[in-house]
């Protein structure tokens, strides 16, 4: 299914309004001011993300509006959040949305009313209304690397204990994506602690425990199609038993898929056992690594003129390694399994990609860069079900959670060709007929270049106090050299010397600085971005004759907006086979960071 005009012309017109409105509110707050003599109050709104309605300030409708009593209800508003981080900080750091630093600067001011205004509340001519926003800065301090990818952000203060309940317990994530053979794929995923439910199902916070028993369910459902794909898993985890230790798990997990491949139907049912381990190593180049492996029993079944039943044993692994180069992210993964279907010969597969994303400074703007390399081979006797198909795909391998069982648990289908419907694209043989392929490679590459005008920072270069000078983002490099001092004086108070100190708290801090130099300076609550996209694959198949390459160009465009990321974009074919179409629509919408 194609997407059409009229429903690009929707989205555009949707994007148009979302940017309308963040550009009148910026507008507005020029008119903010931090006094008004002679004004009374007629309201006081907290910029925050689910605030409680019981937070008592001491700004109240109809009080004098004065310096002293903004002061007072900044202070409020601060004692109520560290209250709330103290409380909340073990479910903070399992939602992954730990303060990296305590920039502890809470902007307030009134905005002046029409007199008209004023005159129908009963407050005389002159009132306002008072906003107070606190500035949060917090990333997971797990995924540190994701400091660097240009993801949703918002740079206000989350109060856990105004979210809803089944919110907090579940930590929903909704998206949509979309191509030409696909059509439209809306899709769901959860994740809970079972251990925590009851907790956080009474309105308490979570407790910490050095085990989590994680329940974690995904699906998707094509609008159009009949393809599906579902997991549920239940993982057993052993939270940083040593420092360099992340977590240690076992999990047990059922997929039931049902693919494209080609013009035929692919079904898979699956019971995997899987143990995994995770390291925090934080040595140069290599911040984490993910090692998981185990066993599988699968029912595959093939429609089409090449229709198959069988039942099949197998094995599987992988490693993903995460790291930062020229402070930009990347990630590694090698995947490798073997199977014995039934009544068959044993055969075995491995597959190996590579990404690199930057965001490339041009003033206070960025380029995105990011590009992918893949190659994957299999045995000779492989079924035709588990060979390589080329084609789109709706996960991004650069953006998934290192652990994240839906994306990285099993091998790459084939190559990356976004000109091309989800495993689309086969080997051609001399009779015109497409199969699966034993071996291929590919390369893609894509750029997002900024509109200035169309994008609105994080964190906001405006000037905090006058003498001496500064600014919020000089806050934030005095919040991070604190941190730093901070830490070394807990290092002595272990026992180690000044130097030793200062070298440990200096390395770790290594590790935080360049994403936080990425969040204060260049990341946007909203942004878009012109795309610019490119795809090459090669595939092969045994006993055939010279390998067959296929290329893809195109553009598009991406948004990201506070909770939301959206891409959308054309892909041509250029170099396509006889029957194969011109090209592919594709876009992907994914909601995410909530709360």
């Amino acid at each position: 299914m194609m997407l059409s005009t009229s429903h690009i012309a929707k989205f555009l017109v949707i994007v148009g309004w979302i940017l309308m409105s963040a550009g009148v509110s910026l507008a507005q707050a020029e008119q903010c001011r931090d006094e008004w003599p002679g004004h009374k109050v007629r309201s006081v709104k907290i910029k925050a993300r689910w605030l409680p309605s019981d937070l008592d300030l001491p700004l109240k409708r109809g009080d004098d509006f004065t310096p002293a009593k903004l002061s007072e209800t900044r202070n409020a508003v601060r004692k109520a959040i560290n209250a709330e981080l103290d409380k909340y900080e073990i479910e903070f750091l399992k939602l992954g949305r730990l303060q990296l630093i305590d920039i502890n600067f809470i902007r307030g001011c009134g905005r002046k009313l029409a007199a008209a205004t004023c005159q129908a509340e009963g407050l005389g001519t002159d009132c306002v209304d008072v906003e107070v926003k606190p500035l949060a800065l917090s990333s997971n301090p797990i995924f540190m690397g994701a400091t660097l990818l240009p993801l949703p952000r918002s740079s206000s203060q989350t109060f856990l204990s105004g979210v809803p309940r089944l919110l907090r317990i579940f930590d929903p994530k909704f998206g949509m994506g979309a191509d030409e053979k696909l059509g439209a794929v809306p899709d769901f995923e959860m994740s809970t602690d079972l251990l925590s439910v009851g907790e956080v199902a009474d309105g308490k916070p979570a407790k910490a425990r050095p085990v989590e028993l994680l329940l974690k369910a995904r699906g998707s459902k094509s609008v159009s199609e009949p393809f599906y794909t579902s997991e549920i898993n239940l993982a057993l985890k052993l939270k940083q038993p040593t420092p360099s230790i992340e977590s240690l798990g076992v999990e047990a997990s059922f997929t039931a898929d049902h693919q494209p491949e080609l013009k035929e139907s692919y079904l898979r049912n699956s019971l995997r056992v899987d143990g995994h381990a995770a390291f925090n190593l934080a040595t140069g180049i290599v911040n984490r690594v993910a090692l998981n492996g185990g066993y599988r029993r699968s029912s595959n079944r093939l429609g089409g003129v090449n229709q198959l039943s069988v039942t099949e044993n197998s094995f599987q692994g992988n490693a993903i390694f995460d790291g930062r180069i020229f402070d930009g992210f990347s990630r590694a993964g090698v995947w490798l399994d073997g199977g014995k279907p039934q009544n068959a010969e044993a055969y075995h597969r491995i597959a190996a990609l590579i990404g690199y994303q930057k965001e490339v400074p041009i003033g206070e703007q960025t380029i995105g860069i990011e590009a992918m390399f893949g190659a994957g081979k299999a045995s000779r006797h492989t079924p035709e079900y588990s060979l390589f198909y080329g084609g789109n795909t709706l996960a991004n391998f650069i953006y998934s959670e290192i652990i994240d069982p839906a994306t990285l648990s099993f091998l790459p289908t084939g190559p990356v060709l976004r000109g091309y419907g989800h495993n689309q694209a086969g080997f051609r043989l001399p009779s015109g007929e497409a199969r699966g392929a034993n071996s291929y490679h590919h390369f893609n590459l894509s750029l997002a270049i900024p509109i200035s005008s169309l994008s609105a920072p994080l964190i906001p270069d405006e000037v905090v106090n006058d003498n001496p000078r500064m600014t919020l983002r000089d806050m934030v490099d005095v919040g991070v050299n604190t941190g730093e001092a901070a830490l070394s004086s807990s290092y002595e108070d272990e026992g180690l010397s000044s130097d030793e100190a200062d070298a440990k708290a200096t390395e770790v801090f290594s590790q935080i600085k360049p994403g936080i130099k990425y969040l204060t300076n260049y990341a946007k609550i909203y942004s878009v971005k012109p795309l610019v996209m490119f795809d090459e694959a090669r595939m092969t198949r045994t006993g055939a004759s010279d390998p067959q390459s296929r290329y893809s160009v195109g553009g598009g465009l991406e948004l990201t907006i506070v909770i939301a990321r959206f891409q959308a974009g054309y892909m041509h074919a250029i170099n396509r086979f006889e029957g194969e179409k011109r090209g592919n629509f594709v876009f992907r919408l994914v909601f995410t960071n909530l709360f």
